[in-house]
């Protein structure tokens, strides 16, 4: 049923409004990404990343409380993590953490300001930056660096450029500058959703209805494949990784092997010990946490399917717009204002 106000104003303090939010959020985290690649939608690791900065501002815009609001958004979409994705790495429950406490500080003590949704953009993509980088030192050592440096070393060796130079500190700077430009588009586009929602809900709900009632409710069809796109990645890396070894002559096969199994096992220990250990700690801290933070946890996952069904529509009315990025945007946009108005 389509909402009779569509002011941003309107909604602020609405409790409902921000658990549908912390649904939204919650589906980010927990297949989003598996529906979105399912529909062969553009940019899904990139958006996925970026969306909880997103989510964590609109909480922030639409609560009185920003702190304790954001700090139970954020131990329920863990709970709801943990209890439709076990099979999500450690990493990735640190991330929503540090993305939802992060942002409960700074909108805490800050309030809503625009300049502190940049602050918060730029953390929490460095972040997810940094950790990637932490986790493949981890998982190949630091020789992988090493190796690096020497395999492009003598790809560049034909310009004359000093042998001291670490090609691998200008790839990680590099990647890290992408992800701290990224952030500035997300904060710019998270500040701005407000005064959209004003201007244009009412027409987006409008032509939801439209393509709703004209569409399949999504099955179990497009379900996410995560584990398998995980595992299919590992092995990508692995076989470039080793690549980069072979290129330099002085590893020898033995010394491949060593890598090749030294990195197996560090998955092995990530996924088979430490995220068991991590999901019994969860379970034994639920336990004493309020019976009302868990119900809610479970109401939410409940929800998720209507919200999953909202996604198809959406990008089918994004198809009208030019350009891929004009796409994505709209999406987002559309996607955002379904779930807080309908």
């Amino acid at each position: 049923m389509k909402a009779n106000h569509t002011s941003a104003e309107y909604y602020k303090n609405n409790n409902k409004t921000i658990t549908k939010l912390i649904t939204l959020w919650a589906l980010s985290e927990s297949g989003l990404g598996g529906l979105m690649f399912a529909l062969h939608i553009p940019l899904t690791g990139i958006f996925v990343g970026g969306f909880a900065v997103v989510i964590i501002t609109l909480i922030a815009f639409y609560s009185e409380n920003k702190f304790s609001q954001l700090v139970k958004a954020t131990i329920i979409v863990l709970i709801v993590k943990a209890t439709v994705s076990p099979h999500a790495p450690p990493p990735a429950y640190l991330a929503v953490a540090f993305q939802g406490f992060l942002g409960a500080a700074l909108f805490g003590l800050f309030s809503y300001r625009k300049w502190v949704i940049y602050i918060l953009a730029v953390l929490a993509m460095l972040e997810s930056a940094c950790q990637k980088l932490i986790m493949l030192t981890l998982v190949y050592g630091n020789s992988i660096w090493i190796a690096l440096d020497k395999m492009l070393s003598g790809l560049f060796e034909e310009f004359s450029l000093p042998e001291t130079i670490h090609y691998s500190y200008w790839i990680i700077a590099i990647y890290l500058f992408i992800y701290i430009i990224w952030a500035f588009v997300i904060a710019r586009f998270a500040a701005g959703l407000p005064k959209y929602f004003q201007q244009n809900a009412s027409q987006i709900l409008n032509d939801f209805q439209l393509n709703y009632n004209t569409q399949t409710q999504e099955k179990e069809a497009f379900k996410s494949k995560k584990r398998k796109r995980i595992i299919l990645w590992f092995v990508i890396t692995l076989a470039f990784v080793l690549f980069v070894f072979w290129w330099n002559d002085w590893y020898n096969s033995s010394k491949l092997l060593s890598i090749a199994i030294r990195s197996i096992a560090a998955v092995l220990l990530l996924y088979y010990v430490l995220r068991p250990v991590l999901e019994w700690a969860i379970k034994k801290w639920l336990q004493s946490r309020n019976p009302s933070l868990k119900k809610e946890a479970v109401d939410i996952i409940e929800a998720m399917p209507t919200l999953r069904n909202y996604v198809r529509p959406c990008w089918q009315m994004a198809q009208s717009q030019g350009g891929k990025w004009k796409q994505m945007r709209y999406f987002v946009r559309a996607l955002l204002i379904v779930t807080i108005y309908e």
